[in-house]
């Protein structure tokens, strides 16, 4: 099986586009990371929902006007690419590697190959999922604040966090996807309204949480949790046991590497 069997129109923007644009268009694309043309039509970098969620809320940004933010500014470069003739497996190896979710093809720039390329592979795969899942190294608090929560994410390298309520129960998610919207909803309101505008560094989780996110039973396999991904676009699933407690997550990148090592 060779990458571009399995590979995805990509959302393709000018690198001089606006943030709000770029953020717009992967709405339309229903993904979370843009490929930036420059004026020739060469990939000029790839940016990605964590790449601005990161950047946001900095002092940089802070100190400057949201409607002059531009996409390049959050962009990575050079960006990794992949041949479409290239195996899937070599390709998923390179994404572990790397770090990555996503790769353009080298010789075809309006595909890529990326994490919901690596859950179509794996949707008859039933190996079980408490087999490649994380344990949840860490959950957040209704009461704790976004800052926290984007903090926690960036040391974690887990792009969702399990959220409890104040009975312990399990009430949601909050991810790059939710922190992101968050804060641009603040900058937002915050050319309307300044005046009556939370500070940002007192907005908690409770705001933001994501209720009911895709969830698989402890009991499930690697391939519903695939399934899950594909029919839901969200970046991943909860594992709970049969209380409904989470005992582990699944991202894109617990996909890939359980992908690699059964091309190895």
């Amino acid at each position: 099986m060779v990458v571009k069997d399995f590979s995805r129109e990509a959302c393709i923007i000018s690198k001089d586009e606006s943030l709000s644009e770029a953020l717009r268009a992967m709405k339309k694309c229903k993904t979370d990371r843009v490929v930036l043309k420059s004026k020739n039509g060469e990939i000029a970098g790839i940016a990605t929902k964590y790449d601005i969620m990161v950047k946001l809320a900095t002092e940089r940004t802070r100190m400057t006007e949201p409607s002059s933010w531009r996409i390049s500014g959050f962009m990575s470069y050079p960006v990794v690419t992949v041949e479409s003739s290239e195996k899937v497996g070599n390709a998923a190896r390179v994404m572990d590697e790397k770090g990555i979710t996503g790769l353009p093809l080298k010789d075809d720039s309006s595909l890529i190959f990326d994490k919901y390329s690596i859950a179509e592979l794996l949707v008859d795969d039933e190996t079980s999922i408490l087999d490649i899942s994380r344990t949840p190294p860490v959950t957040l608090r209704l009461t704790d604040r976004v800052l926290h929560a984007r903090m926690k994410i960036m040391e974690t390298g887990i792009s969702f966090l399990p959220v409890i309520g104040d009975e312990k129960e399990f009430v949601g998610v909050v991810g790059i996807d939710e922190i992101l919207d968050i804060f641009i909803r603040y900058y937002e309101t915050s050319r309307k309204s300044p005046k009556h505008l939370t500070e940002l560094g007192y907005l908690i989780v409770g705001d933001a949480v994501k209720l009911r996110p895709p969830t698989v039973s402890a009991g499930g396999s690697v391939g519903d949790a695939a399934k899950q991904m594909l029919k839901t676009g969200y970046r991943g699933v909860v594992v709970v046991d049969n209380t409904g407690k989470p005992v582990g997550l699944v991202t894109g990148r617990e996909l890939i590497r359980h992908l690699v090592s059964n091309s190895s």
